[in-house]
């Protein structure tokens, strides 16, 4: 997979149907783009209110308990027909639509191992090896039969709620924009955050933290 660098002009160039701009690796590409939200949005967006509010609210007994973010409001601008081939994420997340359609078809987190995601190591983890658009029956020969697919089309206002580890593939039926926020346990951040802070102090005293705490799999989650 390859990410080139261009101006956000030209980005939007390359969204519209009949663009005349040449292709930059391959004649027929799509273009996704993806971003924090920018300040000058998030002055017109609450998410302080319902329904984040009900997530991030901790339990007055145990401070730790609770959601906590853990990736800010990001936007996803696409074409027409572009996809996000099959993968899980490792948060709870809300995907609202802004603009135009999108379809995702939602697997469980019971299913996962059927999908064949990547391993934890590979650059490509978090991602699944069945394409659901074009199944290959002869590798996934289940794939009616024993996998559970759900199907959401999203129209603009739409807010789309999945937790962690539910696979998903997503198509834009139209030019899209979506605003995707992601949280976690705080009680896990809180953990996560120790880790972090242990391996720094490993790499510190020239110790290999890979080995010494696991800390490829911090940084692989």
């Amino acid at each position: 997979m390859l990410v080139p660098g261009m101006p956000l002009r030209e980005f939007a160039l390359r969204m519209q149907s009949g663009c005349k701009l040449p292709p930059l690796i391959y004649p027929e590409e799509f273009y996704y783009m993806q971003s924090p939200l920018w300040p000058e949005i998030l002055q017109d967006v609450d998410l302080t209110g319902p329904p984040f509010n009900c997530i991030l609210q901790p339990d007055e007994s145990d401070p730790e308990e609770g959601m906590a973010v853990r990736q800010v409001a990001r936007m996803w601008l696409s074409p027409q027909g572009a996809v996000s081939p099959l993968h899980y994420d490792g948060h709870t997340s809300f995907l609202t639509q802004i603009r135009g359609r999108k379809r995702l078809l939602l697997f469980p987190p019971s299913d996962l191992d059927r999908l064949q995601p990547y391993p934890s190591w590979h650059i490509l983890r978090r991602r699944c090896r069945l394409d659901p658009a074009k199944p290959d029956l002869k590798r996934f020969p289940y794939f009616h039969q024993q996998l559970t697919a759900m199907e959401a089309i999203l129209e603009p206002g739409d807010t789309l709620f999945f937790p962690p580890r539910w696979a998903h593939y997503t198509e834009s039926l139209d030019l899209s924009v979506s605003i995707t926020y992601r949280f976690g346990p705080r009680r896990l951040a809180t953990a996560r955050l120790v880790q972090a802070l242990s391996c720094l102090k490993l790499r510190k005293s020239g110790a290999n933290p890979m080995h010494t705490m696991g800390c490829g799999k911090l940084l692989a989650a």
